[in-house]
């Protein structure tokens, strides 16, 4: 982790212990900001999130560790605008207040 004048500024790593990368953040000026990816320790991305001072903002996606889609979601200043899940059956799940297409219901 990297700071600047006190306040985190830059890549936020974080691994596990036999040296995968488990976590990868960036900060600016304190904020979360840009890229936020999480790791299975098998090296698969677990989520990849997109921040813009330290609100959610474009894609939030999750898989399972076999690399299927778990959810996807999009997000704008924070606020969420869309959002779809699946089982690891690769089926769609039926969500309240979400229509299939992830727009809300």
């Amino acid at each position: 982790m990297t700071y600047r004048r006190g306040e985190r500024h830059g890549p936020h790593l974080v691994w596990y212990e036999s040296g995968q990368l488990q976590v990868d953040v960036c900060y600016k000026n304190g904020k979360r900001d840009g890229r936020h990816a999480v790791y299975y320790e098998g090296g698969q991305v677990r989520s990849e999130a997109y921040f813009s001072n330290d609100k959610l903002d474009g894609a939030y996606t999750t898989w399972f560790e076999n690399g299927s889609n778990r959810s996807e979601r999009i997000f704008k200043a924070g606020k969420e605008i869309m959002r779809r899940e699946w089982k690891k059956s690769g089926e769609q799940k039926k969500l309240n207040n979400w229509k299939v297409d992830g727009s809300p219901a």
